[in-house]
């Protein structure tokens, strides 16, 4: 089964300013920018399936004057310059229009022709994104324009087709958006607990009240002090100690391996160096090296030391760390409990980044000399017991968001190009969930 090509620009909406590109630069700056109004579509809302984050505004009567750049739910918005290949969906919630700012460009599909989602996805697959950068323009900062994109050619199916191929890849989409919010929702409840324990002391201020410490079996309760004690670092519950990183964990430095150990073929270990490769908790694989200096094993902790300091994440694999990145574990193994007494350092991470340099940066001496409080082996032992089955189903969870997002990218070219039917797809997805 084969499908016909189609130009991009046949299967706009026919309306005015159904492809368009962000304003004049002179027409949009940051001076324009108002606390609420019309939100600005930028490239840092363009990260997922759906135009989200954090936005700027402008004013109601600003939009209105920039009503000829101006997208929509349902609208696909694509990224002109910067990190070329980067589309996403207008959702059709919260807002009601946005204004495309002068980095990106967006497309009013005519839903008789085409399926926006659909759309979506044929820009996702990797024979288009080859497309996109072969064609960008290479002067100064890589981008590309509107004749560029209204060219670009695109397989087009019969609409029912494209409907049920939209739906089959979303179907994945959705199930991996899902897995994302309820880890999100899972690592609140772990660093709830840390921050109660070991930040707040609530326990211990409910002993000093002579009230019950709540949530936990009086076993647990009896492991805090009834009174708290001074330190360095202010009042701290009696008996407990202020350390050092370097006391507490084994802090590895990364180190970057010559050049040609790199690859993308999957040969060795994966190899993170620094924040671009970090997610919401775990980083993306995108290269590897087959002779690795530094080793982050799989369950510690790792931290971006340069440009910016402080991003945390964790190794859900044997890994190597280049020399942006840093790892630490528990001489003990408690996992959980590193990986959020290192969060808690984020305040201390940011003065590494704010003493004038070109970029910010810690090394070991400062990494190791950070505070940290030890509260004694058998709290330690006892919040881990708490945590680590919440952390180990984050784990599990994101391995079933990488099966799927997998699973989708396998189908994705098989389904545009004809080679795979949408039923036989959606028995593999199916079966994905048993």
């Amino acid at each position: 089964m084969s499908f016909e090509t189609k130009l991009l620009a046949e299967l706009a909406a026919p309306t005015k300013n159904a492809i368009v590109g962000g304003p004049f630069g002179s027409n949009l700056v940051s001076k324009d920018y108002a606390e609420r109004g019309v939100p600005v579509i930028r490239g840092q809302n363009m990260g997922g399936r759906w135009v989200g984050g954090e936005f700027v505004y402008v004013s109601p009567s600003k939009a209105e004057a920039l009503g000829a750049n101006k997208a929509r739910p349902g609208d696909l918005v694509f990224t002109q310059r910067g990190t070329l290949g980067q589309v996403a969906l207008v959702p059709r919630n919260p807002f009601a229009e946005y204004i495309v700012s002068q980095s990106q460009m967006k497309v009013t599909v005519d839903p008789t022709k085409a399926d926006v989602e659909y759309l979506y996805y044929v820009f996702c697959s990797q024979d288009q994104l080859d497309y996109i950068r072969s064609t960008s323009i290479q002067t100064g900062v890589p981008h590309t324009n509107l004749g560029i994109l209204k060219k670009t050619p695109v397989p087009v199916p019969p609409l029912s087709i494209q409907k049920q191929i939209a739906a089959i890849l979303g179907s994945l989409d959705d199930r991996i958006t899902l897995l994302r919010e309820t880890n999100a929702t899972l690592e609140a409840i772990a660093q709830a607990l840390f921050k109660s324990w070991f930040v707040d002391f609530d326990p211990v201020r409910a002993k000093v009240e002579g009230r019950v410490p709540e949530g936990m079996d009086e076993a647990t309760a009896a492991l805090f002090p009834e009174e708290f004690g001074t330190s360095e670092l202010g009042m701290l519950p009696k008996g407990w100690r202020v350390t050092t990183v370097g006391d507490s964990f084994i802090l590895t430095m990364g180190q970057s391996p010559p050049g040609d150990t790199y690859n993308n073929e999957g040969d060795g270990l994966p190899f993170y160096q620094g924040r671009t490769d970090f997610g919401f908790r775990f980083p993306t694989k995108r290269v590897f090296c087959n002779a690795p200096t530094r080793i982050a094993e799989e369950g510690d902790t790792l931290v971006s030391v340069r440009a910016p300091v402080g991003d945390v994440n964790m190794a859900i694999e044997r890994s190597c760390i280049g020399r942006g990145v840093s790892s630490l574990r528990h001489p003990n193994g408690y996992r959980s409990f590193t990986f959020y007494a290192v969060r808690g350092l984020g305040e201390r991470f940011k003065t590494f980044d704010s003493e004038g340099t070109v970029f910010g940066s810690i090394n070991k001496k400062d990494f190791q000399s950070l505070p940290v409080v030890d509260p004694g082996e058998e709290l330690l032992c006892a919040y881990e017991d708490l945590s680590h089955p919440i952390d180990q189903r984050i784990v599990e969870n994101e391995e079933q968001c990488r099966t799927l997002a997998t699973l989708r990218d396998t189908l994705l070219p098989r389904l545009i190009s004809g080679q795979l039917r949408p039923p036989e797809a959606q028995a593999l997805v199916e079966a994905t969930a048993q």
